[in-house]
């Protein structure tokens, strides 16, 4: 799939830690095959604090953070098969969210990524107006950083519905891992997810994941006991292969 991410920086953690967040899903996503072209503003002096070079695994589009650069980078939007839209870019960002589901494919799907959930839902309790109020009925999923069932609750108190809900032309609530399950969804024939995919939940979810059975994981995690010497010595602290404590050095 080709993703269209609209961001703060990818390239920078100045004033923007977020950055890191961003570098571990999308590249784990690349390393799946997707195509990654991530959309970035020359803003708040970010551009002169990169953290690190334009990285092989996605395309970064830097742009001059005018009303011109804006509307170019939109524009960009309707050859994407995935468009996303995070919060806090820091400009821009009514006319971000608004431009991308504007000029989004008709069959792409459009996302709106919230990496400081809390925030948004109190700027959204404050302000009918609010241009993620407003967005979701055009919104396909929401996917936040975060929060867990408070968080999806208080969304769905907006008008969006929690995973599983199909309805045409309301978001649905995703928790952040959501995002690469959804896009591993696209292989077909599939009976069982591959290790990867298990592996790759359980680190962004900072947990454990199962592994299927008769599934051959990274290695095996558990190997049948056995001495690696038939005739071990005690360690003892003056050497590590004694056999008597007084052998030269």
């Amino acid at each position: 799939m080709n993703i269209a991410f609209y961001g703060s920086s990818l390239l920078s953690s100045y004033w923007n830690g977020a950055a890191t967040y961003y570098r571990g899903i999308l590249r784990a996503l690349a390393e799946r095959g997707h195509c990654i072209t991530f959309y970035e503003p020359d803003a708040f002096d970010r551009q002169a604090h990169r953290d690190i070079d334009p990285p092989e695994w996605a395309c970064v589009v830097v742009w001059p953070a005018t009303p011109e650069g804006l509307a170019a980078v939109l524009a960009e939007a309707r050859d994407a098969d995935v468009v996303v839209k995070a919060n806090g870019v820091g400009v821009y960002d009514r006319e971000l969210l608004e431009g991308v589901l504007r000029h989004a494919g008709p069959d792409a799907l459009k996302i709106f990524w919230d990496v400081d959930a809390a925030a948004t839902l109190d700027e959204m309790r404050g302000d009918a107006d609010h241009p993620v109020r407003r967005a979701l009925p055009q919104l396909d999923m929401v996917f936040t950083y975060g929060g867990d069932p408070p968080v999806v609750e208080a969304y769905e108190g907006f008008g969006a519905r929690e995973f599983g809900s199909c309805d045409a032309g309301v978001a649905r609530v995703f928790s952040e891992p959501a995002f690469v399950v959804f896009l591993q969804k696209s292989r077909k024939n599939v009976v069982a997810a591959p290790p990867d995919q298990n592996l790759l939940v359980a680190v962004l979810r900072g947990g454990f994941g199962f592994v299927q059975p008769l599934q051959r994981a990274v290695m095996p995690l558990v190997q049948k006991p056995g001495f690696r010497f038939g005739n071990p010595h005690q360690i003892h602290l003056v050497q590590n292969d004694p056999e008597r404590a007084n052998r030269p050095f």
